[in-house]
């Protein structure tokens, strides 16, 4: 089945908004309505998400889903496990970005070290945020505006050229440092994270 996204949560919009993400990631989303329906997940899920109004339902899973990292939905809720309301696709993007960095890349998140072959590179915090929502997303262009809105979102002062500049810095530090990935710049597109096999 792949990998598996739980969600339990009143408010169809962020159910919506989350599973969009989730899929187009490669996740199977359930969604859950009622308590009843943990046993349709028929396996851990990989991911939880749990409403306030599903708390006490995260309480009894937690120690049947050995594995699962579980999240809580909380209006300015800050945390490594909570997702803050409303939700930026930034959130999401360190959420779902459990999926597999290529095998030659490891990434420090705490010192923002990125090892490529045994080659250490330093990165910046943006840098950092921007290749990992990119590794998330591979092969797929960005515009520097898409790159602005979806990493670091509308309220930065000229984030668009926050963007152009994180991801041209970001694409110098990377160059040739991998056989079978590359971040390509597209001239008058913008940026795509390529895995070449």
């Amino acid at each position: 089945m792949g990998k598996i996204l739980f969600i339990a949560d009143e408010n169809k919009q962020t159910c919506d908004f989350i599973s969009l993400a989730a899929e187009s990631a490669g996740y199977t989303v359930i969604r859950a309505y009622g308590s009843a329906d943990i046993k349709a997940v028929g396996r851990v899920p990989d991911i939880a998400v749990f409403s306030a109004e599903y708390s006490e339902l995260a309480d009894s899973v937690k120690p049947l889903w050995d594995g699962c990292r579980i999240y809580f939905l909380k209006d300015g809720g800050t945390g490594s496990n909570v997702l803050s309301l409303p939700i930026q696709p930034a959130q999401l993007a360190d959420m779902l970005s459990s999926s597999e960095l290529p095998e030659d890349m490891a990434l420090d998140e705490t010192t923002a070290r990125l090892s490529v072959s045994g080659k250490e590179i330093a990165l910046t915090l943006n840098e950092q945020e921007l290749l990992k929502y990119l590794v998330l997303n591979p092969n797929r262009a960005f515009s520097n505006e898409e790159l602005a809105l979806e990493v670091f979102g509308a309220d930065v002062n000229d984030v668009q050229a926050l963007a152009g500049d994180t991801a041209a810095s970001l694409a110098r530090k990377l160059e040739g440092s991998s056989e079978i990935w590359a971040l390509k710049h597209l001239w008058g597109v913008g940026y795509k994270f390529e895995i070449m096999i």
